[in-house]
């Protein structure tokens, strides 16, 4: 059995610029009485911070905190990565180091380049390694172009 809903509308504007003519107003512009368009805000405002209340609770009961980054269902080989970044110190404990030879970037490198960074153990190295390529890359353009 429905129950009804009853909306009092204070006798100032609100925060939210709500007023009784507001409603009327937009109840008449969709075509709809003031109790349907009452129920549709509440109940679109219900399916909004529903969805984020669901993924907040997902990630508050199944998530793991390391460092400041909170993953959901990530295995647990990369956190055991993530974890040890972090106590070395290694900057962006979020990304992955398998990707440093699986992304565009890498591809775009020459083959020389490509090897010594496949075959440098630590990502910092890799890291490095790939920086100072890009580096010598940017230098070499800026003195050909001043030629």
């Amino acid at each position: 059995m429905p129950t009804s809903l009853v909306i009092r509308f204070a006798d100032r504007v609100s925060q939210t610029q709500t007023t009784h003519e507001r409603l009327k107003a937009l109840a008449d512009h969709f075509g709809v009485s003031q109790n349907k368009a009452a129920h549709m805000a509440i109940n679109r405002l219900y399916d909004e911070t529903a969805t984020d209340r669901a993924i907040e609770a997902e990630f508050l009961k199944h998530g793991r905190k390391v460092g400041g980054v909170t993953y959901l269902h990530a295995p647990e080989d990369f956190l055991l990565r993530v974890e040890d970044r972090i106590r070395r110190g290694i900057p962006l404990p979020h990304e992955d180091d398998d990707a440093l030879e699986h992304n565009l970037l890498f591809k775009l490198l020459p083959p020389d380049v490509q090897a010594c960074v496949i075959s440098a153990t630590d990502p910092m190295d890799k890291r490095r390694l790939i920086d100072q390529h890009l580096r010598e890359s940017k230098e070499r353009r800026s003195s050909s172009r001043a030629d």
